[in-house]
């Protein structure tokens, strides 16, 4: 009986996700993001190179094969960022939550994001953009599962801190997929500082896409000391903070994963900075080895809290 039921569980959500796509997504379409995404698309190569540094990636995390990885990513998008990009598999394996069948994830999320944000508020951030053809799992919100997850991460915070993360005057965020979470905390607060660490395979797709939404004008390559503009998205390369020729400073530093994927010099190096002066700190992780974090926690005033419906997973807050 158990096992008809997931079957059941299955084709309904197989039928959802084909759903989402042929009638929900082409309703998310804006024809100026659309205009400006293929303008920039083409240039995913010459970004790349313009946001790699010098100076060598220090260390390694043997936990995940970084070098690799960034080459996959470097050789999916050597002729530019396609519109569906989200549904590539060196993007929708590690990046991309609930990408197949999500809307059972999704249905579980919505309500936490309604729970605390209320209903006017939930709407703002679970609003799915069309480009990167997301998986549309649910017609009322108009959202997609990785959305919901990702929103999901800001109400855990709102409601542990009782303060909001687009609040802040300036966010850093270490890891930034392909761009989303930039995109929901700007939606909140349009004028916010923001700063994204990353690779500079993942600083092109980011820049592509946040580029398409909020235009050249929003966006700023901050390679170069005292280089971070206020209101604009800042875009730092990796191996540029670690090697010291950009210091950034925050009130906010959110990184759900990637802090704790990273080598073990650069998380000691977050660990040092104490989060570039951030008061507020949303981290989310796998409790395993590799991760400096969850053994610092006390010292950094971090609360841990499980991640619900993802074992082994955590939150840790300030």
């Amino acid at each position: 009986m158990a096992k008809n039921i997931a079957i059941v569980d299955s084709l309904r959500g197989v039928a959802a996700d084909v759903y989402g796509r042929l009638f929900l997504l082409p309703k998310l379409k804006e024809a100026e993001s659309e205009r400006r995404f293929f303008e920039v698309a083409p240039d995913y190569k010459r970004l790349t190179a313009e946001f790699y540094a010098e100076t060598a990636v220090p260390g390694a995390n043997p936990a995940y094969q970084w070098d690799s990885w960034r080459k996959n990513i470097r050789d999916a998008f050597d002729k530019g960022v396609p519109v569906n990009f989200l549904s590539m598999s060196v993007l929708a394996k590690t990046m991309v939550f609930g990408r197949k069948r999500g809307k059972k994830h999704a249905d579980m999320r919505i309500e936490k994001v309604r729970e605390v944000f209320g209903d006017e508020i939930a709407k703002r951030l679970l609003l799915e953009d069309y480009l990167g053809a997301p998986a549309v799992t649910d017609s009322e919100w108009m959202t997609s599962a990785n959305r919901a997850h990702l929103a999901s991460h800001l109400a855990h915070y709102s409601d542990k801190a009782k303060t909001h993360l687009w609040d802040a005057g300036t966010v850093l965020e270490w890891g930034a997929g392909y761009g989303c979470m930039a995109r929901l905390l700007r939606r909140m607060n349009p004028g916010l500082t923001y700063i994204i660490v990353d690779l500079p395979e993942l600083l092109a797709l980011q820049y592509v896409y946040l580029c398409a939404l909020e235009g050249a004008s929003a966006l700023n390559v901050a390679t170069q000391p005292q280089g971070i503009l206020k209101g604009k998205i800042n875009f730092i390369p990796y191996e540029s903070l670690v090697a010291g020729k950009v210091v950034p400073s925050c009130d906010a530093f959110i990184s759900t994963w990637a802090v704790t994927e990273s080598p073990i010099e650069a998380q000691k190096s977050v660990i040092d900075a104490r989060f570039f002066s951030a008061k507020k700190v949303l981290l989310a992780y796998f409790k395993k080895d590799g991760n400096m974090f969850q053994s610092h926690g006390d010292t950094l005033g971090l609360s841990e809290d499980a991640i619900p419906a993802q074992p082994g997973n955590a939150y840790a807050c300030r």
